[in-house]
């Protein structure tokens, strides 16, 4: 009897999981806006939080129309900016939040104004909402803001940012680690709560938190790591700009920031783990 002749069998194709890059704070400046914009055109993003109070928003908020990204309302309680009515220093937030002491009419009026500055610029509802240092996951805040979700767009549900920590990587210290550990205390678990009872989607976990400072080295090895414990659904962060804003205190890290993610090594990082950067996520019709 002849032998069998081996059959061909078709490559093994493994499919990349998608991983949101958000970059936040478009508006803060125009480095910020330059940066966020040519990564983003260079299918280095897929989605940016914008600062909606900052004042270089409004002018070009248009130029971020037809590029493949979700647009998000980046809600600023903490920043003081010349749009803001409603601000508070962020260790004064925390307390008034546990405590109860927040005016829930104020923070619906200053949530709404945000929502409103969004859509007279974008023409459209945000695809998602997060918050400028974490706020939109504090008590009352967090409450407050799907309530009036739920009532500006009774059949729509953008999806919210969850900051469910990942695991953690040799590269990221231990300042570090406690900061993203925190960040996840302060409302990650109960925001993810409300927000599946109301038909909410959001991302499985956060990556990228760090001290936003040690240079563009240290910033691309703490890259390497978060893509090496990146899985499907995660979101890893950033602050990037084009070049340091005179007088910000976190612009030299940005423009490092803008220089890792901007690398030509980027794509075969990602490959390497199987990652692609897309939007796995999309705001929900009811």
């Amino acid at each position: 009897m002849p032998n069998a002749q081996p059959v061909n069998s078709p490559p093994v194709v493994v499919a990349h999981q998608q991983i949101i890059l958000c970059a936040d704070d478009f508006g803060l400046s125009p480095e910020v806006n330059d940066g966020i914009i040519r990564l983003a055109e260079s299918g280095r993003l897929s989605a940016v939080s914008c600062l909606t109070t900052a004042e270089f928003f409004e002018r070009q908020a248009g130029k971020l129309a037809d590029l493949p990204i979700d647009r998000g309302l980046h809600l600023n309680l903490t920043e003081p900016l010349a749009g803001n009515a409603f601000c508070q220093p962020l260790i004064r937030l925390i307390r008034n939040a546990w405590t109860r002491r927040l005016a829930v009419g104020l923070l619906a009026r200053e949530v709404d104004r945000q929502l409103d500055a969004f859509e007279v610029a974008c023409g459209a509802p945000p695809d998602y909402i997060d918050g400028h240092q974490h706020v939109h996951q504090f008590p009352t805040i967090r409450e407050c803001l799907i309530e009036r979700l739920q009532r500006r767009y009774p059949g729509y549900r953008p999806w919210l940012r969850c900051t469910r920590p990942a695991r953690l990587h040799p590269e990221m210290d231990w300042p570090s680690q406690l900061k993203a550990h925190v960040i996840g205390k302060l409302g990650a678990r109960r925001l993810k709560v409300l927000a599946d009872a109301a038909g909410y989607a959001t991302n499985t976990r956060l990556l990228g938190v760090y001290g936003l400072a040690g240079g563009e080295q240290r910033y691309a090895r703490l890259l390497a790591g978060w893509l090496a414990c990146a899985a499907g659904g995660d979101l890893l962060m950033c602050h990037p700009a084009a070049a340091a804003t005179p007088g910000d205190p976190l612009g030299e890290q940005r423009w490092a920031e803008y220089r890792a993610l901007a690398d030509d090594r980027l794509p075969s990082m990602l490959a390497r783990h199987r990652l692609a950067i897309g939007r796995p996520l999309c705001p929900r019709q009811v």
